[in-house]
């Protein structure tokens, strides 16, 4: 009877420590690493809805620019139809700009999104085109020129801090500091 008791207590007991959380591990915190997204999702959206969820603000010292629903190592497919392409053959990318109405502020005003994939792509989609882009959040914290930058970004555009903070004078030059994305990541839909 007692060891009954006993494993009637016990499970009740690690019941009451699992609901109040006294088993999660404790975090160092004398380490300086990022937090990292333990349960990344995948999502899809549109150009619009895509815009609609990054936030920027800035200030004198600071250039903030995130996103409300997506977080570090979360993956992104945007889904929309091409509305322009370029080569640039000095840089060697292919530019997409992707259109929309935006009428968030009550009025409506055509908007423009760009991506820029490495190489001469031009041949392989066209105007209209419904493509898939698949990305990969990531999470960057610099200061650089006095200023400090949060940013969500593509994992898929950044090269490296350094480079970064070579290229990067201002908030106006963030694209300088990032590559175009390898071209195998923008898949045409055929509907």
């Amino acid at each position: 009877m007692k060891i009954k008791i006993l494993s009637i207590l016990s499970i009740i007991l690690i019941t009451l420590l699992f609901i109040t959380g006294c088993t999660t591990m404790q975090q160092d915190d004398t380490t300086n690493e990022e937090l990292t997204n333990t349960f990344p999702t995948t999502g899809t959206m549109s150009m619009k809805e895509f815009y609609q969820d990054i936030n920027i603000t800035s200030t004198v010292d600071s250039y903030t620019k995130t996103f409300d629903s997506l977080d570090q190592n979360d993956t992104l497919i945007l889904i929309d139809s091409i509305s322009d392409i370029k080569y640039s053959g000095m840089d060697n990318f292919t530019e997409f700009t992707f259109s929309f109405t935006d009428d968030s502020d009550g009025g409506t005003e055509t908007k423009n999104l760009y991506f820029r994939f490495h190489g001469n792509i031009v041949q392989d989609f066209n105007i209209d085109d419904t493509v898939s882009i698949t990305v990969h959040i990531k999470e960057v914290q610099i200061t650089n020129y006095n200023i400090s930058y949060t940013l969500d970004l593509f994992e898929e555009q950044w090269i490296a801090e350094k480079i970064f903070k070579e290229k990067v004078k201002d908030p106006t030059l963030i694209n300088e500091g990032l590559q175009p994305m390898d071209s195998s990541i923008i898949k045409k839909i055929i509907i």
